[in-house]
């Protein structure tokens, strides 16, 4: 089990993923996210296709390296329902820490764990 973190950038409609969350469960084409009824737990699990609730995965992102790899997502409808359901601030930006079970194959996000992050994409990397 690894730690790991999501981030939501819900102005510019953007999730940020880091790169040893999506080679954990097996470096997928596509991941999709399933939030518990509760609200209080996301998983990100591997997909094997297009669909309206899956994400593709850029193939260049298995090739980046080091702390600071990750994969980017722009899916402002997304990004928007979550901010409904949990009560986020559109203009913020939110980072949620996880879990990696490689042998589940899916990341355990935490959202009652959310938390808000000031700054651009790039300086809170």
């Amino acid at each position: 089990m690894h730690e790991t973190f999501i981030s939501f950038y819900l102005a510019g409609g953007r999730v940020h993923i880091k790169a040893d969350a999506v080679r954990g469960i097996g470096e997928p084409p596509f991941v999709r996210f399933l939030i518990a009824e509760d609200g209080k737990s996301m998983v990100m699990e591997p997909y094997s296709r297009k669909v309206f609730a899956s994400m593709r995965v850029p193939p260049t992102m298995y090739k980046k390296t080091g702390q600071r790899a990750r994969m980017e997502i722009k899916c402002a409808p997304f990004c928007r329902y979550l901010a409904a359901y949990l009560g986020w601030d559109e203009s913020s930006t939110y980072r949620v820490p996880g879990r990696i079970l490689p042998q589940q194959r899916f990341v355990l996000f935490d959202l009652t764990s959310a938390y808000s992050i000031h700054g651009t994409a790039e300086e809170v990397q």
